[in-house]
């Protein structure tokens, strides 16, 4: 990459070298990062994942780490501090979704778990920052975002929301449209 290119896009991507043969651009805003592979001019840009629809967090990060568990940093209020649920965070995780100040947690077994501001995700409901699945095995297959709140997609075509109400977080208008058949979900900035 030369330094015109990185000039010429400093205020639409950051470059972050993962190793010496592999470079990554993130771009800022509503938009997953996209691979790019090779040196110099011959770079070719392969989307690592695609977006359905996730929003950053404006306030604290989060990692996963290779052994499944999470490490966050930021505003304590804003998802920075997860030591309310830290012990559910130790393994098992294997991705890491986002609100404008929340986060929850995929974990291999098809539960989630919650942390962050309470009214935009943190919490799942009043105290509670777990779902977990019920006795018929409905899983947790994806979760998506939008700045206010998540949606997760069931094994069973189910969807169950949180977040506020006002972006998606409460349902109930629709929920007899949401107990099956649901394979995917698309957000905007405000509702899903």
């Amino acid at each position: 990459i030369t330094s015109n290119n990185v000039a010429k896009n400093k205020n639409k991507s950051i470059l972050v070298i993962i190793s010496t043969s592999s470079i990554y651009e993130l771009k800022p805003g509503k938009e997953r990062s996209e691979t790019l592979l090779g040196w110099r001019d011959n770079i070719s840009i392969i989307p690592t994942r695609y977006n359905y629809g996730e929003y950053k967090n404006l306030h604290a990060f989060a990692a996963l780490k290779d052994d499944g568990s999470v490490v966050t940093w930021g505003d304590d209020d804003r998802g920075g501090d997860s030591s309310s649920v830290s012990s559910d965070l130790t393994s098992g995780v294997i991705q890491i979704f986002s609100t404008k100040k929340a986060f929850a947690a995929l974990k291999n077994d098809g539960s989630v778990v919650t942390w962050g501001d309470d009214d935009l995700g943190g919490e799942i409901s009043s105290g509670v920052n777990t779902l977990t699945p019920s006795e018929n095995n409905d899983i947790v297959i994806q979760i998506f975002s939008n700045y206010y709140a998540f949606a997760a997609l069931k094994s069973d075509g189910s969807v169950v929301t949180w977040g506020r109400d006002w972006a998606g977080g409460d349902s109930s208008s629709v929920s007899s449209d949401l107990t099956s058949g649901v394979i995917q979900i698309f957000s905007t900035e405000k509702a899903f």
